[in-house]
């Protein structure tokens, strides 16, 4: 990378999965994680890459694992927890989300959230994922509709779909 100084670079990087005998991915994705973290910063830091093992836990969690969500230091699994600004995911065109990606996109520029943004987990359990951003928005994903007392009252709904919602802090 270093002889190319290249204005944007993704890279791929594989590891394959560690299954258990129930034939899920284990719990504990920090090595599988932390082999992707290196990869870039042996890179020299400038390169993105398809964060694997986070969606490799978006698909337990889509069969109703959320709880995978969350690390055991309560922070967002895969590189997106540890190293966002590199994290890479390339759903913009594909699975009809195209105008949703541009609304989060857009909310995210509007309110100042960057990969440098606090993620506050509030609930990663069976159907159910909120997590709180800066103080500035809440996001549900899940099936689960349980988040009750996890919004506070300062927050309004500014935008839901099948299986997620956004609050936004009242200014």
């Amino acid at each position: 990378m270093a002889n190319t100084s290249p204005n944007f670079a993704v890279g791929e990087y594989w590891k394959f999965f560690t299954y258990g005998p129930d034939n899920k991915i284990t719990n504990n994705m920090d090595e599988h994680r932390q082999q992707l973290v290196q990869w870039v910063q042996d890179a020299g830091g400038v390169v993105t890459a398809f964060d694997f093992t986070t969606k490799g836990v978006l698909h337990a969690a889509f069969q109703g694992e959320w709880s995978r969500l969350k690390d055991a230091n309560g922070q967002p699994l895969g590189m997106i927890g540890v190293l966002p600004q590199n994290a890479f995911y390339d759903h913009f065109f594909q699975w009809g989300i195209k105008d949703e990606l541009v609304y989060f996109s857009t909310l995210r520029r509007n309110k100042g959230i960057s990969e440098t943004s606090k993620v506050q987990i509030l609930a990663a359990d069976s159907g159910l994922y909120v997590a709180k951003i800066d103080e500035k928005i809440i996001v549900k994903i899940g099936p689960n509709d349980g988040q009750g007392n996890l919004i506070p009252p300062d927050y309004q709904l500014v935008h839901s779909g099948l299986d997620y919602a956004v609050w936004e802090k009242n200014a």
